[in-house]
């Protein structure tokens, strides 16, 4: 199960999974992770495989809570249709190792161009997700550092066909979230923006939803929802036609 009607607002099909897609979710005082927790699902459910590179959840998380949308990341990743990286680790070594003098970031990308290529098929579509790339700001990585992987990820997307999905924090008060998240804006196919409601907390909604579609050029340019997550899916209403909003 994935989140009732979600993918024809975002106009993304079982055939957009076959295809190279940018995916960048930012959030903004809200958690943007039940994004992720969608296009996991849809892939699976696409019959798609996946590689996700963690750097700010457990390979546990992801298991607990894709279950809730009906997907046994255990069994994937019996079937080898899922890798899980711990990236944060990889970039960690990097940085405690002082013999190595190359860029930190440097054997991440190799660490990505491996799950990549030893993924036998990407027949019916491969979604490689970044989980997240403050994270990367947060231990000390360089802004133009996270744009040099995001350039090589970007690369690599449209070199094998495949869809990336990147998660990034979009506080405007950190100088650097803000210009990591506006220079991932302009490598997007699809961005969507979720952060909280601007009039405060509601209990009957969850939060307000940006939705660019830069791949369709006769899409409407940007798309306005509000949401509301519930335990096992989300529901999503035309700004001023929820009941908590009337």
């Amino acid at each position: 199960m994935v989140y009732s009607n979600f993918n024809a607002i975002l106009e993304f099909d079982s055939e957009s999974c076959r295809e190279s897609n940018f995916i960048v979710v930012t959030d903004v005082n809200v958690d943007g992770n039940f994004l992720i927790h969608h296009f996991i699902s849809h892939f699976t459910k696409s019959n798609g495989s996946i590689s996700i590179l963690g750097m700010a959840q457990t390979q546990t998380h992801y298991s607990s809570a894709t279950h809730k949308l009906g997907v046994n990341l255990q069994q994937l990743l019996k079937d080898g249709r899922l890798k899980f990286i711990d990236g944060l680790q990889y970039v960690c070594d990097a940085f405690t190792d002082k013999t190595n003098e190359r860029s930190p970031l440097k054997d991440l990308t190799v660490i990505v161009d491996e799950a990549i290529t030893s993924t036998s098929t990407h027949q019916n579509g491969h979604l490689f997700v970044i989980d997240d790339l403050t994270a990367l700001l947060n231990i000390g990585c360089s802004t133009q550092n996270v744009f040099d992987f995001v350039h090589h990820c970007k690369v690599m997307s449209e070199k094998h066909n495949i869809s990336f999905l990147l998660l990034s924090h979009a506080d405007m008060e950190d100088d650097e979230y803000a210009v990591l998240s506006s220079r991932l804006q302009q490598y997007a196919s699809l961005h969507i923006n979720a952060q909280a409601l601007r009039t405060g907390y509601s209990k009957d909604l969850s939060g307000e939803m940006q939705v660019y579609n830069f791949k369709n050029p006769y899409a409407t340019s940007k798309k306005v929802l509000h949401f509301k997550l519930m335990d096992r899916d989300m529901r999503t209403f035309a700004p001023g036609t929820s009941s908590a909003v009337l």
